[in-house]
């Protein structure tokens, strides 16, 4: 991949020969457009390439619905075209899976949303009230580097609906 400093022609963006020209944060890089696969290539696909497209659909739609979360809990790690979205993905196919044999799961207990110096609550615990959700957790500020003007960012999330809900102060 390289990315385009200065060109004569204007913003590139789309397909030129075997090129790809797109854009992210206002920069513009290319990569080689990938090689188009016959229908005998793609039977000819090995087993393991097909577990990491496996793990790789699987992740992508579970963390759909987390977009804006992971958006501002990885941003910290966006590097040139790197998103935070690609840094979240990349974590959780290397560690939020479980396996046994040749099966696998992702299990939600183990993928992150966010990351980063700060350490999680201290017996954080969820209960439902009248009103909606109480969520608690013990003070661990000037623990590590937290500080009581820190601010929480919360995530509801249900992994059977694929829904999620956010709370973040402003």
């Amino acid at each position: 991949m390289a990315s385009v400093n200065d060109s004569s022609g204007g913003k590139f963006k789309g397909k030129v020969g075997g090129l790809v020209y797109y854009q992210v944060g206002g920069k513009t890089y290319v990569r080689q457009a990938p090689p188009k696969q016959t229908k005998a290539k793609k039977q000819k696909t090995s087993e393991l390439r097909m577990l990491y497209q496996s793990k790789m659909t699987l992740t992508q739609s579970h963390l759909k619905s987390l977009t804006g979360a992971i958006a501002f809990g990885f941003q910290n790690f966006a590097d040139g075209a790197k998103r935070p979205f690609h840094v979240c993905v990349s974590y959780t196919l290397y560690n939020a899976f479980v396996s046994e044999g040749r099966n696998f799961a992702l299990d939600p207990s183990l993928f992150k949303i966010s990351r980063g110096n700060l350490l999680p609550p201290q017996d954080p615990k969820a209960e439902k009230t009248g009103d909606g959700i109480l969520i608690t957790w013990h003070n661990n500020s000037y623990v590590s580097n937290s500080k009581p003007w820190d601010k929480a960012f919360v995530v509801l999330h249900n992994p059977e609906d694929m829904i999620s809900e956010q709370y973040r102060p402003k």
